[in-house]
């Protein structure tokens, strides 16, 4: 009967309120609270930015002040400027500047903030069974990302003909962050000069190999040990002219759902991700400078020993040159000398 009669006082009140304000016909004469805030999704890609504004405004419609208090679930963020409690007058709002903060948050997928807003006392008295409440719900999507630096990648420079091509990436000089599962990818294409290569299974020139001898060789990049990875390659043995062109170290960004890359004709891979020529734009990537000198005639004629120099091929070792070369000297003289004697005659 008590708790009757309560009730009955505050509607007979907030009905008298209702009648002598002027602006009564515009407002509500029962409790009430609105939530709105300026956008209803964040899109969250560049994930090197963990904080997120956004504005949400608390609005008391009624005919009297409202003592408001505010609940914010965050679902793993963390959301910082939102007050306990606020009052405000008959028609008043107020503008709340909501930083989300989103550190340390890797996945894929949305994740829901919700404002909530609920009156507790109206016109001084408690809401008790008319309380009213509102809230607002903000859908953050975290998309996928992948932030790559490869750091000073070693191998560019000259070489020769026949001579291993080393590329590799120091311990500690790769970053790569990603919210994908699986295990990041690194390859390395060989370009040669003003030309274009798209092939994803055969991402070197004919006449070169990785030192594994399969066609495809990737470097695995385990985000937590960080391995350093690195890359053999043998050049042609021989070669026409000097072979100019670059060397390309990327990150495979196609994967497939086992995590496994992506460069199958069947997995369907995605040029546009793959240098194809010494020019590429493609992000992360980088592009070193590769010459390659074809050894000169000269070098093998005078070059003693080895198998292929001149004198190698025609069977004679370092040891008998100087016997060889004092029997040529010894026969010259011989001849010069015979020479001179039958033009004195």
């Amino acid at each position: 009967m008590k708790k009757s009669v309560i009730s009955m006082t505050i509607v007979i009140l907030l009905t008298s309120l209702s009648i002598f304000s002027p602006t009564a016909s515009a407002q509500n004469i029962f409790p009430a609270v609105t939530v709105d805030c300026a956008v209803d999704e964040i899109q969250i890609i560049d994930y090197s930015y963990t904080s997120h504004n956004t504005i949400c405004t608390i609005e008391n419609p009624t005919v009297y002040s409202e003592e408001i208090q505010l609940e914010v679930l965050g679902n793993g963020t963390t959301i910082n400027g939102v007050p306990e409690s606020i009052t405000l007058a008959s028609g008043e709002s107020l503008d709340i500047d909501l930083e989300i903060d989103t550190e340390g948050i890797d996945i894929i997928g949305i994740i829901n903030i919700s404002i909530i807003a609920e009156v507790t006392q109206a016109a001084g008295i408690p809401a008790g069974i008319f309380g009213a409440e509102d809230n607002a719900i903000i859908v953050l999507d975290f998309l996928e990302y992948l932030e790559i630096n490869l750091g000073e990648v070693e191998g560019a420079g000259e070489y020769d003909q026949g001579e291993n091509i080393i590329i590799s990436i120091p311990d500690n000089q790769a970053y790569i962050r990603t919210n994908r599962e699986g295990s990041i990818y690194l390859r390395v294409h060989l370009i040669e000069e003003n030309t274009n290569s798209n092939d994803a299974l055969n991402p070197l020139p004919e006449g070169f190999e990785y030192s594994n001898g399969v066609s495809i060789s990737n470097c695995v990049y385990r985000l937590v040990d960080q391995d350093p990875c690195s890359w053999e390659i043998f050049t042609p043995e021989e070669i026409e002219e000097d072979w100019k062109g670059c060397a390309v170290v990327y990150v495979i960004t196609t994967w497939n759902k086992d995590g496994s890359p992506t460069f199958s004709e069947e997995a369907n891979f995605d040029l546009s991700e793959m240098p194809t020529s010494c020019n590429s734009n493609v992000y992360g990537a980088e592009i070193m400078d590769i010459l390659i000198e074809k050894e000169k005639g000269v070098d093998n004629l005078l070059s003693i020993g080895g198998n292929d120099s001149f004198i190698g091929q025609l069977g004679i070792t370092e040891d008998q040159l100087p016997i060889i070369g004092g029997s040529i000297l010894i026969v010259l003289t011989l001849i010069i000398v015979l020479i001179f004697v039958r033009r004195r005659r």
